[in-house]
């Protein structure tokens, strides 16, 4: 995990349609397969079922943050029935990191 807020902006690189539709397929894609999630103190962390379905969308996550919010980091750890990925940031990055967790609230009547 890269703890590389210091040195980078806290702002998205993709465009406000890219965004949402990456957040749209973010939820439709991974939501069926959330078994927890919890609020951090710097961050959101999500328990998933493991199935190759959430593999592969955890992993395509990942790869997209990582190349346009470079400021959040990532943890994915895998065991044999969950796959765990852990958000975190510094400083302001924190609140965005946290939006994840809100969002999937949101996309499952929670809010």
């Amino acid at each position: 995990m890269d703890n590389n807020t210091e040195t980078t902006p806290i702002a998205c690189a993709l465009t406000g349609e890219a965004q949402r539709s990456e957040t749209k397929r973010f939820r439709t894609e991974l939501v069926p397969h959330i078994l927890e999630r919890e609020l951090l103190v710097n961050g959101a962390k999500f328990v998933f079922s493991n199935t190759d379905s959430a593999k592969q969308s955890v992993e395509r996550l990942v790869s997209i943050d990582m190349g346009c919010c470079t400021f959040l980091n990532h943890e994915v750890e895998t065991f044999d029935d969950t796959i765990v990925l852990t958000v975190t940031s510094e400083g302001e990055g924190i609140a965005l990191a946290q939006q994840f967790l809100n969002e999937l609230e949101h996309s499952n009547g929670r809010c």
